[in-house]
């Protein structure tokens, strides 16, 4: 077996079995696992995440259950099915719900990776919403791969400007229908109480550290 398919396998057994609060112990042995019906599934889903790699897949696997309360325990296969996308895009529509203060700890890591991504790439912080891999804005790319907030990137330039030079067949494709709704996230960010000063304070302290 990959290393990627026992990770899959042990992530799925690590989220269902943690949401239903019963103990867990991640599976070592796989020496015979590739002669079983789960790894079918396993080798699948392995395929499935890599057509798409902007699925968390920590949060795939816990989505029917934050979406879902009641749900019981689901085997493997069930995340074969349109039920387990639905469950999947309807969290991500949760998210986004969610007050940029209870988000300060992915806040702070989105502002790791794009003070990383500049550092590698040899541009200030200020450059980072203009920088294009290919003929793409980089920033769309991670932020549909999650690696970034949205919240982070308030800072750093006007996006909704952005979002107006491009297509809407790329919009669709990389931000889905992040231009209807940036202004209600930019409300968010500058009524919060505690997370645009942390965002400020980061990205002060990256541009600092870049230059």
């Amino acid at each position: 077996m990959k290393e990627q398919e026992k990770r899959i396998y042990n992530t799925h057994l690590a989220v269902t079995r943690s949401k239903q609060n019963k103990p867990f112990k991640l599976r070592e042995n796989f020496n015979d696992f590739a002669d079983t019906k789960d790894y079918l599934f396993v080798n699948r889903l392995t395929n499935f995440f890599n057509r798409y790699p902007h699925i968390n897949i920590q949060e795939f696997f816990a989505a029917p259950y934050e979406i879902y309360p009641d749900t019981a325990h689901l085997e493997i296969q069930y995340y074969l099915t349109r039920a387990a996308i639905k469950a999947y895009s309807l969290f991500q529509k949760k998210l986004h719900d969610v007050s940029p203060d209870n988000q300060i700890e992915s806040i702070r890591k989105s502002l790791q990776f794009i003070g990383s991504f500049c550092l590698r790439n040899k541009i200030q912080l200020e450059n980072y919403l203009f920088h294009k891999t290919g003929c793409i804005y980089s920033w769309m790319i991670h932020y549909r791969e999650h690696h970034t907030n949205i919240y982070s990137l308030f800072e750093l330039g006007d996006l909704n400007s952005i979002l107006l030079s491009i297509s809407k067949d790329e919009k669709e494709l990389l931000v889905d229908d992040l231009q209807q709704i940036v202004t209600k996230f930019k409300t968010r960010y500058y009524t919060s109480k505690n997370a645009k000063a942390f965002v400020k304070e980061g990205t002060e302290r990256i541009k600092k550290f870049l230059k």
